[in-house]
């Protein structure tokens, strides 16, 4: 692993890591499903046998290439890019990620690309969540806990289907994976003699160019036997088993196409869990039900949207239970079948996807957005993540830098169409994240992350300079008081107040990349927004600024590394660390941003811890140049010095972090 001299900085500029993106990242995609001929892999290799593609990783890299010089060089990546982020979103959604086909079976385990399942079959279970690489995976969706329902003779009846369960079986069939079992299923007669009701079974289906997962249930009726109002069901349980942060609170219902006030979305029901207890929920003919957590920001939250299957049974009721406050336990999909059935099979099937990051409270947005993907699985070209960027900071940020380097006429050429097209996507972005994000912010609940934020305000700035651009200087002053809120004010060891930045207002931890990427916002916004409080926080965030002792074999060559040092509110002491590459970059960034601000004031804090922030910054760029591959006459970043290789995030940022965040 090689990287550069001792003592040697790495280069500014930006084109040797603008090439490294182009010939080593930049990726073909699966032909069709209405995606771009290529776009950037989070990583070169795979990780961990997978190919990923983030939409915000994609506006990080469309960032660092709306420079003249980089969009001039590169036309082709610049439109590859671009519309590649224009095909993640849909409406007000940007969606997270595109994985490529991948179905890996093992001992019955499913590894797909977004995707992992775990059947235990013969008690009637499977288990599916997203993947990630980070630790995040949970057991997202339990599918157990199923019964019958029906009258028979005047009695009503409810038989249990895993207690049944006589066979089961798992077949990989081409591009997808079948799971199924069945039951036989018998009830008490005359004088409670057994009496066989029929064979029920349960078959899932994964396809490996889609992450939608289908769900059949059957149930062919002994000869002979005449039954009334069956139900069957599908039912998710254990659903807030609280395993990494896995709980639901929230059951959406659609309105039944054709109901009163179903097109505007008003007879919408929306049942949030409170005391233990159960609950029927009216969804007769509904096509879209949501269980989602309402606990945790919108770019992180979970849920399962379900779709019931057109041309079979309608959905009827949703059945919730309660088991411990203000969390779901159990909910089940009930398919009625009214009036007498005899010598048939009954079928109901219904589709489910789970996401990992959403605003559900849209009900009618994501019973679009959800549908649009069951519609399109028979020519799916690779699993879309239907979960929410976790940033829109990212890709708003991005399409103002965008707009702002279309003012040459020679780059629109260069592009024909991008330049109308990325107004019209940065404004439609930026309503969205003022409508779903930014009210809950201010209502008192958690739904905005100082980064995604911070980047949310340079790109208000970005487009706020221009001759054109009065009308966004409102949004970024309002944008501007929100992010201060933020803030953690706390007397330093020197009697001065000093301020971190930190993540959430739930989430109260100042991590590198968030605390940077707040103080970088605010010293580019300072000259628009032009008010005292700004620059008095610019002053308390420089002062947290220190360093921390890293492990010998981590970092052989920086025995120190920059840190975050801050108290919480007990008074404890917290050191922060800046271990990954991309938190480097980001704190690059600030410090430029602090150098740059034609304001007397600012530019006095930067005079006053000058010696401070020039050996921090040595300090910093030591670090990236020890994390430095040279490939050819290109540069790689490495996520960290230990680290193999380096990923779609890590070396855009730290590259503008590099250059000084060229380009205005």
């Amino acid at each position: 692993m090689s990287s550069l001299s001792d003592g040697a900085l790495p280069p500014t500029e930006l084109a040797p890591y603008a090439a490294f993106i182009a010939r080593h990242l930049r990726v073909p995609l699966p032909a069709g499903g209405g995606m771009p001929g290529g776009a950037v892999s989070e990583t070169e290799a795979l990780i961990d046998g997978d190919r990923w593609f983030w939409a915000d990783d994609n506006a990080k890299v469309l960032e660092m290439f709306a420079r003249p010089d980089l969009w001039r060089q590169y036309p082709a990546v610049v439109q590859e890019l671009f519309d590649f982020l224009r095909a993640c979103c849909d409406g007000p959604f940007i969606y997270r990620r595109l994985g490529v086909l991948r179905l890996d079976l093992r001992d019955g385990v499913l590894t797909h690309s977004l995707l992992r399942a775990v059947p235990d079959l013969a008690r009637g279970t499977l288990t599916l969540g997203m993947r990630f690489h980070d630790g995040r995976d949970a057991r997202n969706l339990i599918l157990t806990g199923n019964y019958v329902q029906f009258t028979h003779a005047g009695i009503r009846h409810t038989v249990d289907v895993e207690d049944a369960i006589s066979g089961h079986e798992i077949r990989h069939e081409g591009e997808r994976v079948v799971y199924s079992h069945w039951s036989e299923l018998f009830f008490p007669g005359a004088w409670d003699a057994p009496e066989r009701l029929g064979l029920l079974r349960y078959t899932y289906t994964i396809h490996g160019r889609s992450n939608v997962v289908g769900v059949e249930v059957s149930l062919e009726l002994e000869p002979r036997l005449a039954v009334s109002d069956v139900v069957l069901t599908v039912a998710q349980d254990d659903a807030s088993h609280g395993d990494n942060y896995c709980d639901y609170g929230t059951v959406f219902v659609q309105a039944a196409p054709g109901s009163a006030g179903a097109e505007a979305g008003g007879n919408n029901t929306r049942f949030d869990a409170a005391g233990p207890g159960h609950t029927t929920i009216p969804a007769r003919n509904s096509r879209y039900v949501c269980v989602a957590q309402n606990k945790n920001m919108a770019g992180f939250a979970l849920a399962v949207h379900v779709l019931p299957r057109d041309g079979m049974a309608p959905l009827d009721t949703v059945e919730a239970t309660v088991r411990d406050a203000g969390r779901l336990h159990y909910v089940v999909s009930h398919y009625r079948f009214p009036g007498r059935q005899a010598d048939t099979t009954l079928r109901a099937a219904e589709d489910r996807i789970i996401a990992a990051g959403g605003f559900y409270d849209q009900v009618d947005g994501n019973a679009a957005a959800a549908g649009h993907l069951v519609a399109g699985l028979p020519h799916s070209a690779a699993p879309l993540d239907l979960s929410v960027s976790y940033d829109y900071g990212a890709e708003i940020h991005a399409l103002a830098r965008c707009v702002r380097v279309l003012r040459d006429a020679e780059l629109r050429a260069l592009t024909p169409g991008v330049a109308e097209s990325a107004r019209e996507l940065l404004d439609r972005l930026l309503e969205a994240y003022l409508a779903l994000v930014v009210p809950g912010q201010r209502a008192g609940g958690h739904t905005v992350f100082s980064r995604q934020l911070a980047f949310v305000v340079l790109g208000l700035v970005a487009v706020a300079e221009l001759p054109d651009g009065e009308r966004y200087r409102p949004i970024l002053r309002d944008m501007v008081d929100l992010l201060l809120t933020f803030e953690q004010r706390f007397p330093g060891d020197d009697g001065s107040e000093h301020g971190a930045f930190l993540m959430g207002t739930a989430a109260r931890a100042a991590h590198v990349d968030c605390h940077s990427a707040v103080l970088a916002a605010l010293c580019r916004a300072a000259p628009l927004v032009g008010e005292s409080r700004v620059t008095e926080a610019i002053r308390r965030a420089v002062r947290v600024y220190g360093t921390t002792a890293a492990p010998p074999e981590g970092h052989p060559h920086n025995p120190e590394i920059l840190a975050v040092r801050w108290r919480d509110t007990d008074g404890h002491l917290r050191v922060e660390p800046a271990w990954w590459n991309f938190t480097v970059g980001l704190t690059l960034r600030a410090f430029a941003a602090l150098r740059d601000c034609p304001l007397d004031t600012v530019r006095a804090i930067r005079a006053e811890h000058a010696a401070q922030l020039d050996r921090l910054e040595v300090l910093l760029r030591r670090q990236v140049a020890a994390s430095i591959k040279p490939r050819e006459d290109a540069l790689e970043i490495r996520t960290s010095i230990p680290s193999a290789e380096g990923n779609s995030e890590t070396q855009p940022w730290v590259a503008l972090g590099l250059a000084g965040d060229p380009g205005g």
